[in-house]
């Protein structure tokens, strides 16, 4: 009896139906027992004392039996309450994984708001140049009209210049014509004294008109020929000056081009540890081009006083050659009238050529401009595709956790299915050895007076057989579960240490610059999950992470000092996680072991992370180029 209850006391609870089929069963044993009560009644003395035992025995089995149904209730009631907690249990599980979908949600929507930010802010950029274009374009028209306004004044003053030497050759021809007159009246008074001395001084006076016109027209040919040379000289300084400036607007698009993919390049690399100066690097693009377009007016302004000069000169010689050239001044008049017209023609074309020039400047810059928003274009359509592409990874493995886990929990629930048709199969021929005792004794009670006794025996027997089956090997000591997280720290030493957690915020919004001083002191400390294992190691598990740094302080048991080994692992149950060892480190008092960067999981102290580093007297600066993070700790 004392083995029934100990078998009885590890069996599980049996089933609701299991119950009512026991208590049946003891019923119909009871109706057996005062039918062979009744029948026992005539017999002799002896038999009534066998009788009075086994009727005793009888009793105590019922009692037995109503205490293995009341435990058999108990320990239904903590199957149910097994159940439940395990139900409780799930719907955590399925809360956390609702959780863990919200942040994957609130993460893809910071993704997206940051795309859209970008995008408004590469807009306001193609704004802003479109902006500055249109300025260079209205500049260029200013410049043009300004050109034409000084052309216009310039042929103003050329034809007062034209009319005022008219009006002067028009009063001396009067003047000529009332001397000659007044010579007349004279000669006329004295002709016929003076006839062979007036036909002499004629004579001489036309030999001196013709050889000052012989004079005047070697000079006048030596002028033109001078002119000519002049303009010849002045065309080939023109096209000197055209190829010199074409040569020099060559080699500032190129250098404005090299210098462009030298930003750009420079840019890309460093956009990050230096977003904060593009504001300065662009107003000081903006002085360069203010500088560079003031050079260039300057130039004009130099080249127009040049023409002014030249045309000073000019203007001076023609006046020279003027009062040498009164009776060709209509001739002198129609050769300035075609000069100014050559003049004009070849300022009109010097100013197209200048047009098509800054047109072709301006298609270029336009085709570069659209050269790099194409690639712009492009490398973001790249890393939308790889954010998406790592997005579907990291949906995939955690479908496949997920399947992984629920197939954990079928092959659980299947053993414990086993174990359960085990442990009813084990009752089962437990209640037929049971079964089989009664009627035994029944059978042998009508014979002899001492085999009455002999029934208890074969239930002895497989109560023993039952009990000498192999037990299941008992688990020494206390096994703890693995606990997974975000992130873990496990620091091993010789000696016990202390783990604290410190977070501060760090969104991914303001990556692009550094925190400052003051911001990296607003730590707040964290209450993670820490669990010692036998080797002297502590582990600090932060199950769900935040955007921002974790610190993990380590310290010795009352300050002494040791020597420790830190390993950091980030989603160590995903597909994706990341392991790393950071080597040997001292710890003397309070003694930072790692600092990682969530959700990225960058870690501080792994320098192949970084692109490079910047090191002054506040602290060190790290970066990445491609990312744009820049992260900066201070000295204490």
């Amino acid at each position: 009896m004392v083995v029934k209850k100990a078998l009885l006391q590890k069996a599980p609870p049996p089933e609701p139906k299991k119950v009512a089929a026991l208590t049946a069963k003891s019923t119909d044993e009871e109706e057996d027992e005062e039918q062979s009560e009744a029948t026992t009644e005539d017999e002799t003395p002896a038999a009534k004392a066998d009788a009075e035992q086994k009727e005793a025995e009888r009793a105590a089995a019922a009692a037995a039996k109503a205490r293995a149904l009341e435990e058999r209730k108990t320990a239904e009631r903590q199957r149910k309450e097994q159940q439940a907690q395990e139900k409780k249990k799930a719907a955590e599980e399925r809360k956390a994984a609702e959780r863990e979908r919200r942040q994957r949600l609130a993460q893809e929507r910071e993704r997206v708001a940051a795309e859209k930010a970008e995008k408004e802010r590469a807009a306001a950029l193609q704004k802003k140049r479109a902006e500055q274009e249109l300025q260079d374009k209205r500049m260029a028209e200013l410049e043009r009209k300004a050109a034409a306004l000084a052309e216009q004044k310039r042929i103003a003053r050329e034809r007062e210049r034209m009319a005022e030497e008219k009006a002067e050759q028009e009063r001396l021809a009067a003047s000529d014509r009332s001397k000659k007159a007044e010579l007349a009246r004279r000669e006329k008074t004295r002709l016929e004294q003076e006839q062979r001395i007036a036909e002499r001084a004629e004579q001489e006076k036309l030999a001196r008109v013709r050889a000052e016109e012989k004079a005047a027209l070697e000079r006048l040919a030596a002028a033109e020929r001078k002119r000519q040379e002049e303009q010849e000289l002045q065309k080939r300084l023109a096209e000197q000056e055209q190829r010199a400036a074409e040569r020099e607007e060559k080699e500032r698009l190129s250098r404005m081009r090299k210098r462009a993919a030298a930003e750009q390049a420079e840019q890309e690399r460093i956009l990050a540890a230096q977003k904060k100066k593009i504001k300065e690097l662009a107003l000081q693009e903006k002085l360069r081009a203010e500088q560079e377009k003031k050079a260039a007016q300057k130039a004009e302004a130099e080249r127009l006083a040049r023409e002014r000069e030249r045309l000073a000169a000019e203007k001076t010689e023609l006046e020279r050659v003027a009062a040498l050239e009164k009776k060709k001044a209509a001739e002198q008049a129609l050769q300035e009238k075609k000069k100014a017209e050559q003049e004009r023609k070849a300022a009109q074309k010097a100013e197209a050529e200048r047009l098509a020039r800054e047109r072709e400047r301006l298609a270029a810059e336009k085709t570069e401009r659209e050269r790099g928003a194409a690639l712009e274009k492009k490398r973001q359509a790249e890393q939308a595709l790889q954010e998406r592409l790592r997005a579907e990874q990291e949906r995939k493995a955690a479908q496949k956790a997920e399947a992984e886990r629920l197939a954990r929990e079928r092959e659980r629930l299947a053993a414990e299915k086993a174990e359960r048709e085990r442990v009813a199969a084990m009752e089962r021929k437990l209640r037929v050895a049971q079964a089989s005792s009664p009627a035994v004794s029944g059978s042998a009670s009508g014979t002899a007076p001492k085999q009455a006794s002999q029934p208890p025996k074969p239930a002895s027997k497989s109560a023993e057989t039952v009990t000498q089956k192999p037990k299941p090997a008992e688990e020494k000591g206390l096994v703890l579960p693995i606990i997974y997280g975000d992130l873990k720290v496990i620091v091993q030493s010789a000696g016990d240490l202390k783990l604290t957690v410190l977070f501060r915020e760090y969104p991914r919004s303001k990556r692009s610059r550094p925190l400052s001083r003051n911001e990296s002191r607003r730590e707040q400390k964290l209450s993670p999950i820490v669990v010692k294992t036998p080797d002297h190691a502590e582990e600090a598990i932060v199950e769900k992470t935040a955007e921002g740094i974790y610190t993990f302080v380590a310290e010795g048991e009352g300050g002494s000092a040791a020597q420790a080994s830190c390993i950091v692992k980030v989603y160590e149950k995903s597909k994706t996680g990341k392991t790393r060892r950071l080597g040997s480190k001292a710890i003397t008092g309070k003694t930072v072991v790692a600092r990682v960067l969530m959700p990225d999981g960058i870690v501080w102290e792994d320098d192949g992370a970084f692109t490079g580093s910047m090191q002054d007297s506040d602290g060190v600066t790290k970066f990445i180029s491609d990312t744009g993070l820049v992260w900066k700790e201070y000295a204490p």
